[in-house]
């Protein structure tokens, strides 16, 4: 869906524009546009290349050898 976007966006940004700067008779009105839309582009993509994660990380997730929980089995089914 989002590439359906991008193609109707490329094939119908030119035309629009064009019909803008004929009416307007210069060049001031789509660029102003188009730096409008770069703005939001940008802020969309930054927004965008956050590093997130779905799951808070492990707490102990520096340390793996001595959280309990990242320990490697025992062989024998327990302790000594």
């Amino acid at each position: 869906m989002a590439q359906f976007f991008g193609y109707l966006l490329a094939a119908v940004g030119p035309v629009v524009l064009g019909a803008v700067r004929q009416s307007t008779g210069g060049w001031t009105i789509p660029l102003i546009v188009l730096i409008v839309l770069l703005a939001a582009q940008a802020a969309a993509g930054l927004g965008a290349a956050v590093n997130r994660y779905a799951a808070p990380a492990h707490p102990h997730a520096d340390t793996p050898t001595t959280c309990p929980s990242q320990a490697p089995p025992t062989v024998g089914g327990g302790a000594s």
